[in-house]
């Protein structure tokens, strides 16, 4: 891949610290924004393996949990893993977009879209998974990985609401909890709002407030901010960064229509201080 690194910045982990990053990963085929391009048949491909790309890519920002929507399959999961030193949790979708989720911490618990009971078959047709992984300080860390329907809003915002019922109950434990992924809706839309009624915080609305930056959709320049990282419990306090990763091979370049970015989404990373 033609490297570009204009913009470029490392983000050094500190002690202590612990960074997630949130990320669509376009089934690791890479994005170029051409009129002429058809998905699959004419550009738009990346010139290795995406999987160990978009690892090596995000190795640079001393992060520390990845969870990714739109997944393709288990072994592309395991080869970003791989690629990043971690272990992995992957989940499976009835559609066409499993996710994962990647980090150097212990996993002590995974499930796979946790509703309890039977599944009703026209939602969570991408992915929903849930993790507890244990900190550097020992005490859990309840990750869930989120990548909601993309079209009719009423389902996606029953999906929210079943999310919703298990991420309760994990904030009552009083451990630090993340909800993180290609939520598929705007901060204006009725979904968000849910999400904040329960106590989850918006990282990016929590360092920036309320506004219309932050979009991490490329269409080639960002345009709606659809990828969100989540938080509640003591992790919200040690919140100081908070943005989508819009540089280096993440992006588009104007100049450079060729240019094939890791992604049709821009990565949302949020970094904690321990």
């Amino acid at each position: 891949m033609d490297k570009f690194w204009l913009g470029y910045r490392f983000i050094l982990d500190g002690e202590g610290d612990m960074i997630t990053v949130a990320y669509n990963v376009y089934s690791f085929e890479g994005y170029v924004h051409r009129a002429e391009w058809v998905r699959g048949k004419v550009g738009g491909k990346l010139s290795g393996d995406g999987a160990r790309e978009i690892g090596r890519a995000l190795q640079n920002y001393g992060v520390d949990v990845v969870t990714t929507s739109e997944s393709r399959n288990e072994g592309a999961v395991a080869t970003l893993a791989e690629e990043m030193g971690f272990s992995y949790v992957y989940f499976p979708s009835p559609g066409l977009w499993p996710g994962g989720l990647m980090t150097r911490y212990k996993i002590l618990e995974r499930e796979n879209c946790p509703v309890g009971g039977k599944r009703r078959a026209e939602l969570f047709t991408r992915h929903w998974g849930r993790a507890v992984l244990e900190g550097d300080d020992g005490a859990p860390l309840i990750v869930h990985s989120v990548h909601t329907f993309a079209g009719w809003a009423d389902v996606r915002y029953w999906e929210v609401k079943q999310i919703l019922e298990v991420v309760k109950r994990d904030i009552k434990t009083g451990h630090s909890v993340i909800v993180q992924g290609d939520l598929n809706h705007t901060p204006y839309g009725p979904e968000y709002a849910l999400w904040l009624d329960v106590g989850l915080v918006d990282t990016f609305s929590r360092m920036h407030g309320q506004t219309d930056e932050g979009k991490t959709l490329l269409r080639p320049q960002p345009r709606a901010r659809l990828d969100y990282v989540l938080a509640s419990g003591a992790i919200v306090d040690q919140l100081v960064e908070a943005r989508p990763l819009y540089e280096a091979d993440f992006r588009l370049y104007e100049n450079r229509p060729d240019f094939v970015a890791l992604s049709d989404h821009l990565p949302q990373l949020a970094k904690f201080n321990g």
